[in-house]
């Protein structure tokens, strides 16, 4: 009994210590930044003064909304010309990634395209199968055909198209219901002539809708494993291992790097629970040892002085 008191009490104590120990580390960590963070910019072509080079960017950024709806009752057209509403890619309960940008864009919407693509190619979750991959072009002059052009270039490099073919969705539709998803979900641009200047962005949302990270391509937010780990936390637990739920308590998401990073604080909760639930099972294993009978009590009879010189006969 001793020896067991003293090994749920080394235990209990080292538990203890870890978490304290990482309540000290989180009080000189620091906490990351949820501003919004540069997103990169594509810039329209041809010789700019220093203040329209800042208007453009004023007029372009995104203002980050964790937790906005977006309007899925949006109507677009989608790469095979039928007019469809948005709640069609939030009906299976998956996360979707959303691009906006235009297909004929000169410079960066290629370049984010080109990101998602390569990363996608390093990650096991699957177009269609686990989540849905939604690119609105922000130009209500683009066609669908170009819409469709455009992704079968993208499947081209994808190297799971012969199964995730059907988890890409290229939309087109009207300036009114493109600027209603862009309003809701901080997306800025500005047209000037027959280009846009916008962010380079992707907006994970979650299997209702609603925003859950913004990754950035200016600040190295598209690497595969962020991408991968994004998915899994706004799929609320339906994608991933176990490995990646303890992942995603003990680490957090950092805007400034744009990777999970270590997060103390909840590693000193858990260190807490493990401490109480240590002393509550050794306090009720001692209650339990205490309160029982002697098991040897019932070995032994009690036989009075007077009896013990009298021979005992079993009875016929």
């Amino acid at each position: 009994m001793f020896t067991m008191t003293k090994n749920f009490a080394a235990l209990a104590l080292l538990v203890g210590l870890v978490g304290h120990g990482a309540l000290a580390f989180a009080a000189d960590m620091p906490m990351p930044d949820a501003s919004p963070q540069g997103t990169g910019f594509s810039f329209i072509t041809g010789d700019r003064t220093p203040a329209v080079t800042e208007k453009i960017k004023a007029s372009s950024g995104v203002e980050q909304k964790p937790g906005a709806q977006v309007p899925l009752d949006a109507s677009f057209v989608d790469d095979h010309g039928n007019t469809i509403a948005l709640n069609k890619y939030f009906q299976d309960g998956k996360p979707v990634i959303l691009q906006l940008g235009y297909f004929r864009c000169p410079m960066l919407c290629g370049v984010v395209s080109q990101k998602v693509v390569d990363s996608l190619n390093q990650i096991p979750l699957i177009p269609g199968k686990d989540f849905h991959f939604v690119y609105i072009s922000i130009d209500p002059s683009e066609s669908w055909e170009l819409a469709r052009d455009k992704k079968q270039s993208y499947l081209k490099q994808y190297l799971h198209s012969d199964t995730g073919a059907d988890g890409w969705h290229l939309l087109t539709g009207r300036r009114e219901i493109i600027d209603r998803v862009a309003q809701a979900t901080g997306f800025h641009y500005l047209k000037q002539g027959n280009q846009y200047a916008h962010a380079g962005v992707l907006i994970i949302c979650t299997p209702e809708g609603r925003v859950a990270r913004y990754l950035s391509l200016s600040d190295n937010q598209m690497e595969p494993e962020t991408l991968r780990l994004s998915l899994v936390e706004a799929s609320a637990g339906k994608l991933g291992s176990i490995a990646d739920v303890f992942f995603l308590t003990c680490f957090h998401y950092d805007g400034n790097s744009g990777k999970y990073s270590f997060f103390a604080m909840n590693l000193m909760r858990i260190g807490g629970l493990l401490t109480m639930s240590i002393l509550g099972v050794f306090l009720v294993r001692s209650y339990s040892r205490g309160s029982r009978p002697h098991r040897n009590a019932s070995r032994f009879e009690v036989v009075s002085p007077a009896d013990s010189s009298t021979p005992r006969h079993p009875e016929n």
